[in-house]
């Protein structure tokens, strides 16, 4: 069975093989260090051993010469040096028993030749006490022949032993060259194995782990070009468990590419990459949808062929814009199809410094702008050819009612007066229609003033009071002294339509009550006293809170079917919306807590900066 290695465990091997291995050397080491040691203390011993047996015999030589020259002269000098040499004797041949005792050797011949000594000095002893008596007395024949016949042995016992300590010495340095012979053995082996293993390791690394190294860095290299991969790499340690999430990557990445490329592909935009002097690179295949040419005849062409004369400068600048500021910037052109027609393209481009290359999304907008063109054709055709005539049947009917015209009975004057009310609602609608357009495609000038909030709430509650009247509905106002610095006549508007509304939508004979205050100090809508918070509550219907967002857009009522409802047409609140924030305010629906609703608006008391002056 084949075995499988992890990435983990094949590195611990590759340490684990040379710790081992110099393991083995080092006890091998070991062992050739102690043996060098054992025989140096061997040598030393024998060298020791050779030195005390000389003196030992020279000890001995001397005292037994020493004796029988006094015996002879009978000079005290003899017996003096006699004691000398025996006081050497006596050292030397504790030495020499010590050394005997440590020697492990027994061919050494120390241990015999220290029990000679130890003989000879009790012979000694017998023949003359020289403790007890001033002078040697050697008078025994027999004595003298003992001396003599234990000089002899001591002088032959020492030779054999000097000729012992020298083999045992002579063996040593034998056995201490062979163990530095082995030592520079071992040491040639070590570093020959070493290098060996080394190259070996060097190599199973380079073969089994280095490559598969390189295997995964081509194959990670391989899958940032977005080219094919090969085989994942066999095995089951951890680099080919990361080689297989990089294959597996990879095909996550393609097919990632595959739907993005679909996505493009598919688009109705038309997308493109332009290169450093804006010549198309790449483009979808939307560009002959839109605008009729062949992707190959497209790219290497420049992008300002196909823009519009009047736009071609202003279109490079934008490009170069792009490209040097690195920025997303959206800009219009008119861009020529096939066919010589041009499209109203809306453009967003943006570099790419990785890619060095100006990512572009054409977005045709021809249709829009053309409803746009009739819109506008639109307004201006109700603006000259609706409201004219209508304000001119309008004077007319005032004229009627005040009897330019004669007398009306009581049925004429009410058909005239309904007559009227409905050219004045048709007025406003129109306004409403204008105004809302002229706000949404050009702006207005604010036209701020001093302004009192009381006078502003009284003359937009006269506006409305006979609608309120005719209904018994009673509209109570409460307002602080507020220094305000607005455009007057638009926020007395958005007031208007407030109160409007609410009269419209509160049943007879209930109560409507506006109010203004200064912000802050407990008023809410996150206000401070720099503002002033404008509140209109109504007992109608009431507006569900999901829906209190969407009443604010153009043409959105609630849908709750009411008589009020019906007589809107849902731009009255949008208009609202737009003046209170050119202001730099906010508007709002609150529940009222006796049923119904409070619309709310908040507007700044000063205008913050010069640039609010206009919107």
């Amino acid at each position: 069975m084949k075995l499988r290695f992890s990435l983990t465990h094949k590195i611990i091997l590759l340490i684990t093989v040379p710790v081992l291995m110099q393991f083995g050397f080092f006890f091998w080491l070991t062992k050739i260090v102690s043996d060098l040691e054992q025989a140096r203390e061997k040598e030393s011993e024998a060298v020791d051993g050779l030195v005390l047996v000389n003196e030992v015999l020279n000890d001995v030589m001397s005292i037994g010469a020493g004796m029988f020259m006094f015996q002879a002269a009978k000079d005290p000098t003899f017996l003096m040096e006699i004691e000398s040499n025996y006081a050497r004797l006596d050292t030397h041949t504790e030495e020499l028993k010590r050394l005997a005792a440590r020697t492990t050797d027994k061919s050494s011949g120390v241990k015999g030749f220290a029990a000679i000594i130890s003989e000879v000095s009790t012979t000694l002893e017998q023949a003359a006490d020289f403790r007890q008596e001033e002078v040697w007395d050697i008078d025994s024949v027999h004595i003298s022949g003992t001396i003599k016949s234990l000089c002899r042995r001591i002088r032959v016992i020492g030779e054999r032993t000097i000729e012992q300590q020298a083999r045992v010495r002579a063996l040593t340095r034998v056995k201490e060259q062979k163990s530095r012979a082995e030592l520079e053995t071992m040491l040639r082996v070590m570093t020959v194995s070493n290098l060996a293993l080394a190259v070996l390791l060097g190599l199973i690394f380079t073969m089994n782990v280095g490559m598969r190294f390189r295997q995964l860095m081509y194959d990670t290299m391989t899958v940032s070009f977005g080219k094919p991969l090969g085989a994942p790499m066999e095995g089951d340690d951890e680099i080919a468990r990361l080689d297989q999430v990089v294959h597996g990557l990879a095909a996550d990445l393609a097919a990632t590419r595959k739907q993005e490329r679909a996505m493009i592909d598919n688009t109705a935009e038309i997308i493109c990459s332009l290169d450093d002097s804006f010549r198309f690179e790449e483009v979808n295949p939307a560009v002959t949808t839109r605008l009729g040419y062949d992707q190959d005849a497209v790219r290497g062409s420049l992008f300002q062929s196909y823009v519009h004369e009047e736009d071609r400068k202003s279109a490079y600048d934008v490009l170069s814009r792009i490209k040097n500021e690195a920025r997303e910037i959206q800009f219009e052109a008119r861009i020529q199809g096939k066919d010589g027609r041009f499209r109203d393209m809306e453009l967003v481009g943006n570099w790419s410094k990785e890619n060095q290359h100006l990512f572009l999304i054409m977005r045709d907008v021809t249709a829009r702008k053309e409803a746009e063109r009739l819109k506008q054709e639109v307004i201006a055709m109700v603006s000259h050819d609706l409201r004219a005539p209508l304000s001119s049947l309008g004077i007319t009917l005032d004229l009627i009612l005040e009897g330019v015209a004669g007398d009306l009975n009581e049925r004429g004057n009410r058909l005239v007066s309904v007559g009227r009310r409905s050219v004045a609602s048709l007025i406003a609608i129109i306004n409403d229609l204008l105004d809302i357009e002229r706000f949404e495609s050009s702006g207005f000038k604010l036209d701020y003033e001093d302004s009192e909030p009381a006078q502003m709430v009284s003359d937009a509650v006269s506006t409305v009071l006979p609608e309120a009247e005719s209904r018994k509905i009673r509209v109570v106002q409460e307002c602080e002294d507020v220094d305000l610095v607005v455009d007057k006549e638009r926020l007395k508007r958005v007031l208007q339509n407030l109160i409007n509304n609410a009269i419209k939508f509160s049943p007879d004979e209930q109560e409507i009550k506006v109010t203004c205050k200064s912000g802050g100090n407990g008023t809410g809508y996150d206000t401070t006293p720099d503002h002033a918070v404008f509140r209109v509550a109504d007992h109608g219907p009431g507006i569900p809170e999901d829906a209190r967002e969407a009443v604010f857009e153009k043409f959105r009522q609630v849908g709750t079917g009411s008589e009020g409802e019906r007589k809107g047409t849902g731009l009255g609140l949008a208009i609202c919306k737009t003046i209170v924030e050119a202001h730099g305010g906010r508007i709002g629906i609150d529940e009222n807590e006796g049923g119904g609703s409070v619309f709310w608006f908040v507007v700044p008391k000063k205008p913050h900066t010069d640039s609010e002056l206009f919107l």
